[in-house]
């Protein structure tokens, strides 16, 4: 068994935020929830990329560089044909973004 630090558990828990703003929160969820459980079915990649570049236009919008950092994850991972990676990362947009109160 290994324990993690309060440091390690920390960064992990950074890592996983996707947004910062509630704003940002109540859009994502409102606009972009469905779109991405639809990606999750198709598995295509040019409408992944698509969501991916529209969730950076987002994040710059709102200023938000956690939600920056997953869309470039996730195109990163669509140039790069990571299927797991996107994967994950749609799961943890579903995960994350169906948390949101209305």
């Amino acid at each position: 068994f290994e324990i993690a630090t309060k440091e390690e558990v920390t960064n992990e828990a950074i890592e996983n935020i996707i947004f910062n703003d509630i704003t940002l929160a109540k859009t994502l969820k409102s606009n972009y929830l469905l779109t991405c459980k639809d990606l999750q079915k198709s598995n295509n990649l040019s409408h992944i990329t698509e969501f991916a570049t529209q969730l950076e236009s987002l994040s710059n919008e709102f200023n938000d560089s956690n939600l920056k950092k997953f869309a470039i994850k996730l195109i990163n991972a669509t140039e790069s044909f990571d299927i797991k990676a996107i994967k994950q990362s749609l799961n943890h947009f579903v995960d994350n973004v169906e948390k949101i109160d209305d």
